[in-house]
């Protein structure tokens, strides 16, 4: 990893969507390039590091991971003024999901405005077999709020790489960043206890 003063500017983004639509392990693959069927789920909040390049420029890029569970979406919205860019993920084998992810998009708009960069992500594309939720569908949806869409699979790390590129681009040309971008949480919200998913 590099020293702090190589790195040009961190940047915080978050992760939601409801549970088990696949958001640890899109991060497990970010990470560690490998996929994990068995994978653990997130309860509270989990913080996970990358560092990337952009035009020349390091970025250190803070991913926090968040339970989709009910109960803990009052610990997530806590984030949405701390983070300048969210992924959100719904499971295009899941209709449900997908309309949760409406509501996401829906309070990180109410809460933060133009000030929050946000991509759209169909996750699980390789269960194309499986789908429910059309490109077509999940694209207009995008499209009407003005949002990048993509897909990608933690299963075979298609656009994994690529859509957390993009959102750094966005925040880069969006946002006005300070070098030292840092905050503290509360460590009685931050658990990376997992639970095994079923």
């Amino acid at each position: 990893m590099e020293e702090e003063s190589d790195i040009d500017y961190t940047i915080k983004l978050l992760i939601v969507g409801d549970s088990s639509v696949g958001k640890t392990n899109f991060i497990f693959r970010l990470i560690e390039d490998k996929f994990n069927p068995n994978y653990m789920t997130t309860t509270g909040i989990d913080l996970k590091t990358i560092n990337i390049e952009i035009e020349n420029k390091k970025i250190r890029v803070q991913l926090w991971d968040t339970a989709g569970q009910e109960k803990y979406k009052a610990i997530t919205k806590n984030l949405f003024l701390k983070v300048q860019g969210t992924l959100v993920l719904f499971d295009i084998t899941n209709d449900d999901s997908f309309n949760s992810s409406k509501s996401w998009v829906s309070s990180l708009k109410d809460e933060c405005g133009r000030q929050m960069q946000i991509i759209l992500i169909g996750n699980k594309s390789d269960l194309e077999d499986k789908r429910v939720v059309s490109k077509e569908e999940a694209s207009k949806y995008a499209e009407e709020e003005k949002l990048e869409y993509m897909e990608t699979s933690s299963k075979t790390g298609e656009n994994i790489h690529k859509a957390i590129k993009l959102l750094c681009q966005k925040v880069l040309e969006n946002t006005e960043l300070e070098r030292d971008f840092s905050f503290t949480l509360d460590q009685s919200v931050v658990k990376s206890k997992k639970h095994k998913c079923c």
